[in-house]
């Protein structure tokens, strides 16, 4: 792969290779053991410069070593004088040719060209220009190349016409894609080219400029269906359609087309589907449309075994368009005149409840629920109601509700098939008193099975309590005894989530935060003065240990404040959070102290001598020797 001949199996085995190796190996060490003792006792000279060469020879990864030759190089530099740096900058660039060779993906020997270019007096952009043509030339699509074309170009176009360039560069790129319609990186470089091009030829109707790229797409997708890169620069390019959107017109056209041919291509199917979702975006589909979509899907679950999952998500999205409602609308804060409703349809509710079936009042009060959730308004009745608003959903669909109420239900803009429900348990569970120290787990990473394994077999009722936090699960015969149990294995089973979350880099992210608004409180110690804590536990095992607080000053741990904390399990948080919070942010971690200052204990100002805790110490091992001489007697 990119030049690199693969070793075989029988290669690998011989004696002569195994000999090879053993000698590679040999001068590896040798030369990192000079380079070490350079760097320890930072010897910046000539003869260190030859050293870091002879290890970067053998390992060009080896990034370290790259970051220390910079170190000398800037040393040497101050007593060069200008011609003498440009002429030393001229023989590294030699060194990171032959480097190139070696390992043409290598990120630092690429960081370390582009530095050596800056730090260059006269850098010469066209020869490295030359380079990269000869670069991309050999291996099409090196990302690495391309990346360092943009670097060279955008350094070219401050010494020259940056107009004429940017021309250059985009007959270019189409000049790479039509050599291979799978280069993904000449798509990428056309699509940050192409806004240029549009500002360049700001005079010449958009349409002409987007109508040769369309033209070029389709020449891509008839010749490959079956390779994502046209497919998504088509779809990014639909940004610069018209009002009457003439672009999505053909580009939907071509797709039927094509299908005609190309039957099983699973990316014109999904790119017919996205165009439906789109429509439904801005109002509702048709009934047939939506039964196409369907059927475009189930052709795909057949097409693209691997990925069936993510085809039963789309068709569950494309099911709530069955109601007519758009997919992507979301119920908004209540104006005043909907709050009055409100309050008249409360109303009008408590004089029928008399002659209303239990049913019926249990949904009409979940209604009433959940829009007095939605508008930040106080819930009504016990801790009860706000299981009344996970009910909702299952209650509409059972109960006979009247017409006044579903009348209510449309006018207020509020049903089962447009809300974010899966909202309503997390924003609940997080804003309970005493769960301030969680964080809010995304649903993606929730559904996903991989990140449960192994967690199913210690929590009850799993599949139940796994279907509340989703707010997926049927509530039709449930007792309110079993209720109760799931809901508290859908506590435990958040936190078990959340153990594991906490430890991604997006659980670190959404943490940080917290730390930033210093919610988890502040070190008790004195000394530390109000430093920020982070959640720990004691044990990764849950139901042993309540949530304990770190202090990353002192390095101590505390017992929360509040008692409501004491229900919290620390597993949830686990014993290694904060170390890898700090490992992954190290900035935030404080600086240790040359001596960690402590209390010290003084009368009328004085310290107290330590004579005197000597002697308290002899007194109580004495006391403790006659006790034992005595028991003995």
């Amino acid at each position: 792969m990119h030049g690199r001949k693969r070793i075989t199996q029988e290669e690998n085995n011989s004696l002569e290779y195994k000999e090879e190796q053993a000698k590679k190996i040999s001068q590896y060490r040798k030369a990192l053991d000079l380079f070490s003792i350079d760097k320890t006792e930072n010897i910046c000279t000539e003869e260190a410069l030859v050293h870091s060469t002879g290890i970067l020879d053998l390992n060009p990864d080896f990034n370290t070593a790259w970051n220390y030759r910079r170190e000398i190089l800037l040393e040497l530099f101050k007593l060069m004088s200008d011609n003498e740096k440009q002429a030393k900058l001229e023989q590294e660039l030699e060194f990171i040719n032959i480097a190139i060779k070696k390992n043409i993906k290598s990120y630092w020997m690429w960081n370390h060209r582009q530095w050596i270019l800056t730090t260059m007096p006269s850098p010469d952009w066209q020869k490295e220009a030359q380079l990269v043509d000869l670069l991309l030339h050999i291996d099409a699509t090196n990302f690495h190349g391309w990346d360092y074309r943009r670097y060279v170009i955008s350094k070219m176009c401050e010494i020259v016409d940056k107009d004429e360039v940017i021309k250059k560069e985009f007959a270019y790129s189409k000049e790479k894609i039509n050599q291979n319609f799978a280069n993904r990186s000449a798509w990428h470089y056309r699509s940050k080219l192409l806004p240029e091009i549009i500002r360049i030829y700001q005079n010449k109707p958009l349409k002409k400029i987007v109508k040769k790229e369309i033209e070029l797409l389709k020449k891509a997708i008839y010749s490959d269906p079956d390779d994502q890169n046209a497919w998504l620069y088509f779809d990014w390019l639909l940004q610069y359609d018209s009002e009457e959107n003439e672009m999505k017109e053909s580009y939907v056209n071509m797709i039927h087309e094509l299908l005609e041919l190309e039957p099983n291509c699973k990316y014109a199917l999904e790119a017919l589907i996205k165009h439906h979702v789109g429509l439904s975006n801005n109002g509702p589909v048709a009934l047939s449309t939506n039964h196409m979509c369907m059927e475009y899907i189930s052709r795909l679950k057949n097409i693209d075994p691997l990925r069936k999952n993510k085809y039963i998500d789309m068709e569950n999205i494309h099911r709530r368009c069955r109601t007519g409602i758009p997919i992507s609308s979301r119920s908004s804060p209540l104006d005043k005149n909907n709050l009055s409703q409100l309050s008249n349809f409360e109303e009008c509710f408590m004089q029928s409840r008399p002659i209303v079936s239990k049913n019926f009042s249990t949904a009409i009060n979940a209604i009433i629920n959940l829009l007095r959730f939605k508008t930040g308004l106080p819930l009504a009745g016990p801790v009860s109601a706000y299981r009344d608003v996970f009910r909702l959903n299952s209650l509409i669909k059972t109960a006979k509700l009247s017409r006044f109420a579903a009348i209510s239900l449309s006018t207020l803009d509020i049903s089962d098939s447009n809300t974010e429900s899966s909202e309503y348990w997390k924003s609940i569970f997080l804003t309970k008193k005493g769960n301030e120290f969680f964080c809010n787990v995304d649903e993606d990473y929730i559904m996903d099975r991989f990140n449960l394994t192994g967690i199913q077999a210690t929590v009850p009722q799993f599949r139940a309590a796994l279907e509340l936090i989703l707010d997926e699960l049927e509530l039709d015969g449930i007792t309110e005894e079993l209720y109760n149990e799931i809901h508290a294995s859908a506590d435990h089973l958040y936190g078990m989530i959340h153990a594991r979350y906490v430890m991604t880099s997006q659980g670190l992210m959404k943490m940080l935060e917290k730390y930033k608004n210093n919610d988890f409180g502040f070190c008790p110690r004195i000394y530390c003065n109000g430093h920020p804590l982070l959640p720990v536990g004691l044990t990764d095992i849950p139901g042993i240990s309540a949530v304990r607080l770190y202090c990353p000053n002192c390095e101590d741990i505390y017992i929360p404040k509040s008692p409501r904390y004491k229900y919290i399990d620390g597993a949830y948080f686990t014993t290694s959070f904060p170390h890898m919070f700090f490992l992954t942010y190290p900035a935030y971690k404080p600086p240790c102290p040359s001596k960690i200052e402590r209390f010290v204990p003084k009368m009328f100002g004085f310290k107290l001598h330590k004579i005197a805790e000597i002697h308290r110490w002899q007194d109580k091992q004495r006391d403790q020797q006659t006790k034992l001489l005595t028991e003995k007697n």
